[in-house]
């Protein structure tokens, strides 16, 4: 038994030389693959930090053109609302000039000469 015993024991140190052979591989590997992983992560986060100053700068740009761009947007909107109060306005005393030449000729007399008002050519009436 002693025989087999120590036979064993080679054995089990074979299998323990061979995986601590592997272990140590396996570590030499990860530590040749890590700076190169490490190099890629730190470029991808110098990346990153890059892009992330480049939209903060445009935000910034863009947040200094907000007060112009409202201003512009502002005259534009005043702009349009005058054309259609001027529009609103013509419509409206274009209407009110065809009531008034409709109520002249069925009436057959002006309207200012029935309303009291004074048309030059009154001027000597007291």
């Amino acid at each position: 038994m002693a025989k087999s015993r120590g036979q064993a024991k080679k054995i089990s140190k074979a299998k323990s030389k061979a995986k601590s052979k592997a272990k140590s591989t396996v570590k030499k590997a990860v530590a040749k693959a890590k700076p190169k992983k490490l190099a890629k992560r730190a470029a991808a986060a110098k990346k990153m930090v890059k892009k992330a100053a480049s939209r903060a700068q445009k935000v910034v740009t863009k947040m200094k053109k907000a007060p112009a761009r409202a201003k512009r947007a502002m005259v534009r909107m005043g702009e349009t609302a005058n054309a259609v109060v001027e529009t609103v306005t013509q419509v409206a005393a274009t209407t009110a000039g065809v009531v008034m030449g409709t109520v002249q000729a069925v009436t057959g007399s002006p309207e200012s000469a029935e309303s009291g008002g004074s048309n030059g050519s009154d001027s000597g009436n007291p």
